[in-house]
């Protein structure tokens, strides 16, 4: 019976962290798909939609997740493993990031209403960014730990390093899209200008 309700919760889980990262990468490419088109009404709407479908999926991945270490290690700390440790602190990045999100970049995309992204101030933009670096990445490593038997017999070291890895490159390349994106509108600016301005 045990084993039966400890894959019962562990299947709900798995569901629960798919739904919340295949919503993310969804909003991601939607936003991607539609950089240079005005931020409509619709498109705040999706995208406050997938935060509703995003933060119910992260307390149900918490819930289900506070169960299945109830069932593994009974709360005993010393029994906590690396990769126990790893998905404990990816969690925790994550309801931070959907704190971030709901704090700072849903207020910027409401007020760019009307621009493009690639309109909206640098700053916007990689506050933006890294949120969803910080989005992509958490619920990518929450995936990996969760789905992947392997991750339970590579060394700790190797574990951190991997997350901290997709973390930091994924952010990284986040940012440095957002920074080409802002260098390409100053760029397209500039062509635009009368040539006296540009000191022909």
């Amino acid at each position: 019976m045990l084993s039966v309700v400890d894959d019962l919760v562990r299947f709900v889980h798995l569901i629960a962290i798919a739904i919340g990262f295949g919503t993310v990468v969804s909003t991601d490419f939607l936003s991607v798909w539609r950089v240079d088109k005005p931020l409509s009404d619709e498109y705040l709407r999706a995208v406050e939609a997938a935060h509703h479908v995003i933060v119910p999926a992260l307390i149900v991945a918490w819930i289900t997740g506070l169960c299945l270490i109830g069932l593994t290690t009974g709360f005993d700390a010393a029994a906590f493993s690396t990769k126990l440790w790893m998905k404990l602190i990816v969690v925790t990045q994550l309801a931070l990031t959907a704190y971030l999100i709901k704090r700072f970049v849903m207020p910027m995309l409401r007020l760019n209403k009307g621009r493009t992204l690639m309109e909206a101030p640098l700053g916007d933009k990689l506050i933006m960014a890294f949120c969803a670096g910080l989005s992509m990445a958490g619920w990518g490593s929450a995936i990996l730990l969760g789905g992947l038997a392997m991750a339970k017999m590579v060394p700790g070291w190797l574990l951190v390093g991997t997350i901290l890895g997709l973390h930091i490159a994924v952010v990284g390349i986040a940012l440095k899209c957002a920074l080409v994106l802002h260098q390409r509108l100053q760029t397209t600016a500039r062509r635009m200008q009368p040539a006296e301005l540009r000191g022909y």
